[in-house]
């Protein structure tokens, strides 16, 4: 009995861990697949044939540094997030011919990978490819594509041809580095705003077909790429961005440009002056600079402007009438923004400026005013009589003195009646007695001085004087 009990507990948790297993696992049937983390990372052949069951996968593939030589990922339709593959010494071949939808895919540093195929890709937002030597040829997106492609960047690999890169791009296209790239084409008719398209430093590059391009409203340079000689923009009309031109140029022709709101610069040590000089004929609005025999003219820098073979064009008003036929420059848009802050910020400076000074110069009168006020109280003051009158000594009746400073000594009025009065201050004391005669006046007058010498103190001392007033 406990044998069976034993027996029927195993069978039961063997059911169940092969349905957990079978939950788990991307192998089991079901379409859709998602890792328990974020990301799966194949490491072995098995777990490319687990992945390969799979219709969708939810989250990122990311490929062991020693993983598989050789990954098929066909039977997988649709990566929810980003495929990843970096590091991987020995890996030779990436392909799938039923993927048709993944979010990014990246490749970097596989030094064996020389076959690349996803010809059903037709739903990414961004291809980068770095450091590929060994990928000379490659398969990708063979049909139409089911949204916008944001940016592709293919820097230091061996790839020979690019034929399938014909669209658009939202953002960045950067073709850079690519020893073995021979020719490129841009086969469609505008570089819109906000998207850059770079080819730089592609040695064998000698071949770019930007015949159907004829607005450039982003940004495109081409620079450094020591086998071209020509460039054709024939049907070219309008700059809004910012093209930069710069290699051994010896043929560049723009023959229906005809408006530039953006920047066009041009620098080649071939002789361009062709190109140079179309443009200063058609005294162009916007900005453009273009420099022939440029490597000529860094030999000749010291010799005389007529030695010097290179003819600089910059953009001409074509209202300009100067004599001589020389254009002035046109203010470009930015620099007229410029202009109009530098304007409105030295008017504000102005106005502060002028409240300041009329403020200071409003305060430094009402301090005038007051200072005048103050010395005219104060010499009000100076004009009264300045007599001290002891109130103590002072009877009920009262007296008039008149005539004070007018006169060799002062006046009565003889109408007052007698009394005894004192007028004192600080060094004079009169007495006036009663029946209106005068009586004798003692001042003071000892007064003990000392005065601070070299060698000590000395002390002057005044003896008592007298002076009497006439009864």
């Amino acid at each position: 009995m406990l044998c069976a009990v034993v027996l029927v507990w195993a069978l039961v948790q063997g059911l169940a861990g092969g349905v957990s297993a079978a939950v788990r696992s991307p192998t089991n049937s079901s379409p859709d697949c998602a890792p328990l983390t974020g990301s799966l990372t194949l490491k072995t052949a098995q777990d490319v044939t687990s992945l390969k069951t799979c219709t969708t996968f939810t989250g990122n593939i990311v490929v062991a540094a020693d993983g598989p030589s050789s990954i098929d990922l066909t039977g997988l339709t649709s990566v929810s997030g980003n495929i990843d593959v970096e590091n991987v010494a020995n890996l030779s071949s990436l392909s799938s011919t039923s993927l048709t939808t993944v979010s990014s895919f990246t490749l970097n540093n596989l030094p064996v990978l020389s076959n690349l195929s996803f010809p059903a890709l037709s739903n990414f937002s961004s291809l980068k490819w770095y450091n590929l030597p060994a990928l000379e040829e490659c398969v990708i997106a063979t049909g139409a594509l089911g949204g916008e492609i944001q940016e592709i960047s293919i820097l230091n690999t061996g790839i020979r041809k690019l034929e399938w890169l014909a669209w658009p791009v939202g953002s960045q296209l950067n073709i850079s580095n690519n020893a073995n790239l021979k020719t490129f084409s841009i086969p469609y008719s505008s570089i819109n705003a906000g998207s850059a398209l770079t080819l730089s430093n592609n040695t064998q590059l000698s071949t770019i077909d930007l015949t159907q391009v004829s607005a450039i409203y982003g940004g495109l340079q081409v620079a450094a790429n020591a086998a071209m000689k020509e460039l054709d923009f024939s049907k070219l009309e309008s700059i809004g961005g910012f093209v930069q031109l710069s290699g051994g140029f010896t043929n560049i022709s723009m023959p229906a440009l005809n408006q530039i709101n953006g920047a066009l610069r041009v620098e080649a040590t071939g002789d361009i002056t062709s190109l140079c000089d179309t443009l200063a004929e058609k005294k162009l609005n916007g900005h453009y600079d273009c420099t022939a025999n440029s490597q000529k003219t860094a030999a000749s820098a010291t010799t005389t402007g007529a030695a010097a073979a290179t003819i600089t064009a910059t953009n001409r008003n074509s209202t300009d009438g100067n004599a001589n036929g020389s254009g002035s420059t046109v203010i470009t848009q930015r620099q007229k923004a410029g202009i109009a802050v530098a304007a409105i910020l030295f008017t504000f400076l102005v106005i502060i400026a002028t409240f300041l000074y009329f403020r200071r110069r409003s305060h430094r009168q009402v301090q005038e005013i007051l200072a005048l006020n103050h010395n005219t109280n104060t010499t009000s003051n100076l004009n009264l009589p300045s007599t001290n009158i002891n109130p103590k000594t002072l009877s009920t009746d009262s007296f008039q003195l008149s005539g004070l400073g007018s006169g060799p000594g002062p006046v009565f009025d003889s109408s007052i009646p007698n009394s005894p009065m004192e007028l004192e201050s600080p060094a004079v004391a009169l007495e006036l007695g009663e029946g209106k005669r005068w009586t004798r006046v003692e001042l003071p007058a000892t007064v003990p001085i000392e005065m601070e010498g070299q060698h000590g103190f000395s002390e002057v001392e005044r003896g008592p004087e007298r002076h009497e007033l006439p009864a």
